[in-house]
């Protein structure tokens, strides 16, 4: 690596340390790019662009919450991020191999696919309504893009979604990335998940 791409990766480092939104922008900027293209390669016969630009999404977030994990030491800022999101894809790939019925609300919340009966489809609806819920209480931005995933049952397209808002494609990576801690972090604090969940366990 060039040292002017080392140093870069340096401030990059530094601001997302920081918990500075333009470290994650950094981040796509300089490597997101190079990442979907490995994963691309690696994973064309088996997922597609949407679901593989959904694993550097979910990266992005990781990123953004286990930065603290992160040691220079043991490789470059790109070589980790690509070990994440390699990962994410792979994780992709067992919950499709896993669940017959799939649900937008895999994506934010970790529930197993609700049974193929009525009373289960009725917890499935719960969840939904809180998971939309707890979307509101996200930023304007953050809101439209996971309200966007949701409709789209997985990850919208990120450029006409960009267009439709006016802002960048980058600016839409970070409000998902975002988006999607803060939605996780929300409803894991929230009682009417666990409630729910709770109920579920007594589904036959």
């Amino acid at each position: 690596m060039e040292p002017s791409s080392i140093s870069r990766d340096a401030r990059t480092l530094e601001l997302l340390r920081l918990g500075d939104e333009d470290g994650l922008r950094r981040l796509l900027n300089d490597h997101s790019a190079r990442v979907l293209g490995a994963l691309r390669r690696e994973f064309r016969s088996t997922l597609d662009l949407p679901a593989l630009d959904d694993a550097v999404g979910q990266a992005t977030a990781n990123v953004w919450r286990s930065i603290h994990t992160y040691d220079p030491a043991r490789g470059a800022l790109r070589t980790w991020f690509h070990r994440i999101a390699r990962n994410c894809a792979l994780h992709i790939i067992r919950h499709e191999r896993k669940q017959v019925t799939s649900s937008p609300l895999i994506d934010f919340v970790a529930v197993v696919a609700a049974a193929d009966n009525e009373e289960a489809e009725t917890y499935r609806s719960e969840l939904e309504r809180v998971v939309r819920e707890t979307i509101s209480e996200l930023s304007p931005q953050q809101r439209c893009v996971l309200e966007a995933d949701l409709a789209a049952g997985g990850t919208a397209d990120t450029t006409a979604l960009a267009a439709e808002l006016g802002t960048s494609t980058n600016s839409i990576s970070v409000s998902r990335s975002k988006g999607r801690a803060k939605l996780k972090e929300l409803l894991e604090g929230s009682g009417a998940i666990h409630e729910i969940l709770g109920k579920k366990e007594g589904v036959s």
